[in-house]
Parts: C-alpha cells; sequence; structure tokens
C-alpha cells in the first residue's frame, strides 16, 4: 500500500479473502485499499464488522 499499488495490491488480498475467510489482518488491508481507491462504501461495509478493533477503527475514520 505505501508502494502506491493499491490495485495490485487489492487483487492479491482479494485471492487471500477467499482463502482466509474472515481473517481480520485481510480484512483490514482489503478495506485500507479500497480507501485508498476512493471506493468508501465498500471498504465501510468490509471493515464496520470489525470497527472494535483499533487499527479497524482508526481506518474507518479515514472514511
Amino acid at each position: 500500500l505505501v508502494s502506491g499499488r493499491a490495485e495490485k495490491a487489492l487483487g492479491v488480498l482479494d485471492v487471500l479473502r477467499s482463502r482466509e475467510e474472515n481473517n481480520i489482518e485481510v480484512e483490514n488491508a482489503f478495506g485500507a485499499c479500497l480507501i485508498q481507491l476512493g471506493r468508501d462504501d465498500e471498504a465501510q461495509s468490509i471493515l464496520q464488522p470489525y470497527a472494535s478493533d483499533s487499527v479497524v477503527s482508526e481506518n474507518l475514520a479515514l472514511i
């Protein structure tokens, strides 16, 4: 994400999401990519179930 390759990271994370359902770290990274791409509604729907996590809540605050 830091390198500015959110779209490429999104593709990799999408594969991981299919292999590791409900993995908070993967979901958070996926949501962060969506935020970087301006896809805030999608990010919010993915991140909201994990809002009690401090890192996830920081990403939600960016929306």
